[in-house]
């Protein structure tokens, strides 16, 4: 049996109890990789997961929900930047918060780890990832023309600063309160 079939990556969540974000494991690679393939066209190997896992400026989070890996982020940090690398929840569970739980879980730990300020690029047309980044505080500064070779697709490139001072971190408290409010995984 593959991997995808055992996530179903179109299964609805059933639960109504909030995702949990934590660090991810070795163990939790073969599935995210697994989600990574089932959210975008074009995915890193297993092997780059391994690697990321040893490599001391890298920090990713897995989202588990319903007993199952379904969501997870990543980020490299250098100095007091946080480059955002991948944010991907299986489609069966989107909208209900967990993309917003591993951004503000990945901004969080940048906090703790010194960075005051982090960036990210976007597919042009993903209104939804753009928005959460948005409500977290991130702003446009440019664009990659045909930055994302699968589809030629311009990137947007959003940054966020001071993410360690206080509006910033009102903000993410704030994300997470409604989130909790209206009982979002």
């Amino acid at each position: 049996m593959s991997i995808l079939k055992l996530v179903a990556p179109d299964a609805a969540c059933v639960s109504n109890t909030p995702a949990v974000i934590e660090p991810m494991l070795a163990s939790d690679v073969p599935i995210v990789a697994a989600i990574e393939r089932a959210c975008f066209t074009s995915a890193w190997e297993p092997s780059a997961y391994y690697n990321e896992l040893g490599n001391p400026a890298a920090v990713y989070h897995v989202a588990r929900c319903c007993g199952s890996v379904v969501g997870f982020a990543g980020m490299w940090i250098a100095i007091d930047e946080a480059h955002f690398t991948l944010v991907g929840v299986l489609r069966g569970h989107r909208g209900r918060g967990i993309g917003t739980r591993l951004v503000v879980g990945l901004l969080d730990e940048a906090v703790e780890r010194g960075v005051v300020r982090a960036t990210l690029e976007v597919r042009e047309h993903n209104t939804v990832a753009r928005r959460l980044y948005e409500r977290l505080g991130f702003v446009e500064a440019g664009y990659r023309h045909g930055y994302y070779t699968d589809t030629n697709e311009t990137a947007v490139i959003m940054w966020a600063e001071d993410i360690d001072g206080v509006p910033s971190r009102t903000l993410r408290r704030d994300a997470i309160r409604a989130l909790d409010q209206r009982g979002s995984a």
